[in-house]
């Protein structure tokens, strides 16, 4: 096992999954967080500025920072995952310019990994991958009208993705307030902020604890310094003070998962010259250290960790939290994939599961889940085809919620819309899981169909396959 006291760093790494409906600002909110804190330079955003004047989107020059995809400049869109860090203490935040008169001390730093996600839901995968990572989530709402509300189905699809995955801190941010049709309106952000509160309500038992920030990302407002010029009728935290200042509900203690054996579950490979094949992806337990042979599950892949890297940081071990890049010797980049799961070698390390039983609630949508039909199962990175093959039981939570449950019915053909059961699920293809009470972030799950999520449970158990 390894040893709590040889993980690396004594600065936990929180994870924030930035989501919103298309059209948010999700990635200029992004981009202006990455140019204020120094992580990109004046003259390469001048350079992003001159490029996108030449192809008619001048206004997206902030967006590109993260956009890298030839298709995501064209289209304004982001297809793909893109992940930056911040490092939030009392120095960095006023080098930052940040207004900290009458804002509590940042007593230690704070380190930050931004996920930043597509907003349509055919990239239903993607948001999921970001989320599963995530100990909170920025939700980016845009204020200008019709654009929220023309995609409320965006908005419920991301919000029930993220309570499916665990997430439990939000920050909302409700974007544009400069735009000519909002005009920094202190009504239209009371719309839309008694709007997402009678939503979280519903759905959240510590909705009262979410943060709503009226801001302006491409001008700036109310990011760093209050908006007393903008929006002097606003008399709350700004949005990094909101960050900063955030309760994180981990998973578990990060010094508890580093006493336990290693699981990181691969996001990206890449072959890099000079490092040979380079995978990505989240420690959740254990340590990751160069010179550790590892095996990567479910195929049962032999290699040896050669170097790791955090944030362009190289490092000599990463623990539970961080966000690393590794070179793996002995596999090469066509074996391995993402949705594969890296162990220890010679602790507990990780396999490919035959079955799994699991409690799942199906989703507030039309369609019931029947025994015998196959959908798309997503689970920390992985994405596989997955088979219904036995409803074991019907469940029934006290006052409609997932406390106490009990069998009502026993071995039903289907579940409804928003009913619960105990379920047999058989993976079609290769994958690795772990009972939720070992690791939770691969221990939930959600069954979708094309885009739209159909049920979300947690692993109870789980038959290895031989």
């Amino acid at each position: 096992m390894a040893d709590a006291k040889t993980v690396p760093s004594a600065v936990p790494n929180l994870n924030v999954a930035i989501i919103g409906h298309v059209a948010a600002g999700k990635s200029t909110l992004a981009g202006q967080l990455i140019l204020r804190f120094g992580g990109v330079d004046s003259g390469t955003l001048d350079e992003y500025r001159a490029e996108a004047e030449r192809h008619g989107k001048g206004s997206d020059a902030l967006a590109w920072i993260l956009n890298n995809l030839r298709v995501e400049r064209e289209t304004g869109r982001t297809q793909e995952n893109s992940l930056f860090g911040l490092n939030l203490d009392e120095n960095s935040l006023r080098s930052a310019g940040a207004d900290r008169k009458g804002a509590p001390a940042v007593d230690a730093i704070r380190r930050f990994t931004f996920i930043d996600s597509p907003g349509e839901c055919g990239h239903a995968k993607q948001i999921h991958n970001a989320l599963s990572q995530a100990d909170a989530a920025l939700l980016v709402i845009s204020a200008v009208p019709g654009e929220f509300e023309n995609a409320l189905s965006q908005f419920q699809q991301h919000t029930t993705t993220a309570i499916m995955t665990g997430v439990k801190s939000y920050v909302v941010a409700v974007n544009k307030m400069d735009h000519p049709t909002v005009a920094y309106s202190a009504s239209r952000f009371d719309e839309i902020r008694s709007y997402l509160k009678s939503y979280f309500e519903k759905r959240l038992r510590a909705s009262s604890a979410i943060s709503y920030i009226p801001i302006s990302a491409s001008k700036p407002s109310n990011l760093l310094s209050s908006p007393r010029r903008t929006m002097p009728w606003y008399s709350g935290s700004t949005l990094v003070a909101s960050l900063a200042a955030l309760r994180i509900h981990p998973r578990r203690s990060h010094a508890q998962n580093a006493s336990k054996s290693l699981r990181v579950a691969i996001q990206r490979v890449f072959r890099v010259h000079g490092a040979g094949t380079v995978a990505t992806g989240r420690v959740e337990r254990g340590t990751l250290r160069v010179g550790q042979k590892v095996v990567i599950a479910p195929r049962g892949l032999k290699a040896t960790i050669t170097s790791i890297e955090a944030h362009y940081v190289a490092k000599q071990a990463a623990g539970p939290g961080e966000n690393v890049g590794f070179a793996l010797h002995g596999v090469a980049r066509c074996d391995v994939h993402s949705g594969d799961v890296v162990g220890d070698a010679e602790d507990n390390p990780p396999k490919e599961v035959k079955s799994f039983l699991a409690h799942m609630a199906v989703t507030n949508q039309p369609h019931s889940l029947r025994e015998g039909a196959t959908h798309m199962l997503d689970c920390h990175s992985a994405h596989v085809p997955v088979k219904l093959q036995k409803i074991h039981s019907r469940l029934m939570g006290k006052d409609g919620t997932s406390k106490d449950l009990k069998v009502v019915d026993v071995e039903p053909k289907s579940l409804r819309p928003r009913e619960r059961g105990e379920v047999l699920l058989l993976p079609l293809k290769p994958i690795c899981v772990e009972p939720s009470k070992e690791c939770l972030y691969m221990g939930r799950f959600a069954i979708r169909s094309h885009d739209t999520t159909l049920a979300s449970g947690t692993i109870k158990s789980v038959v290895y396959a031989e």
